[in-house]
This record gives C-alpha cells, structure tokens and sequence, in this order.
C-alpha cells in the first residue's frame, strides 16, 4: 500500500487488484472538500480510525454558498455537517 492515508480511496485502502484514475478523482475530492471546509472528511485518533472512516462511514455533506467579492471575483463559503 502507498499513499497517505488521508486520501487514500477505498479500493487502494483494500488492496484492491486493479486500482485506476477513479483513485486519483477520490484523492482530488479529498483535497477539494479539505480546501472548502478546511479539515479532512475522515479523522481519527490514530491511522487504523481513518483507514476505518474511509471504508465505513459516509462522507459529510458540504453546504455552501459562493458570492461575488468586491473585485469582481468569486469566493466560497463552505461549511461541512457531520449526518
């Protein structure tokens, strides 16, 4: 198994024969949910916890809402709920 834990996708996580891109789209939604929320979507106290997290337990659900800046640009408010 290589990889960090933290965004890892199931299949990796099981070792699973054939592991193609759709690991790589699972790590990106990993990083994508930790740039808008700010934490990771799985955590634990220790990495057997995360590893757990990521095969078991559904994902939150981010609500958010993107608003126009001063400048013309776009920003997002993100926040994340535990169902």
């Amino acid at each position: 198994m290589i990889g960090t834990l933290d965004y890892m996708a199931p299949e990796q996580i099981r070792a699973a024969g054939e592991v193609d891109a759709r690991a790589d789209v699972y790590a990106l939604g990993v990083m994508l949910f930790q740039m808008l929320t700010g934490r990771l979507p799985f955590t634990g106290e220790n990495p057997g916890t995360v590893v757990l997290a990521h095969l078991h337990q559904p994902a939150s659900i981010i609500f958010g809402s993107l608003y126009f800046t001063e400048h013309g640009g776009y920003r997002c408010r993100a926040r994340s709920y535990l169902l």
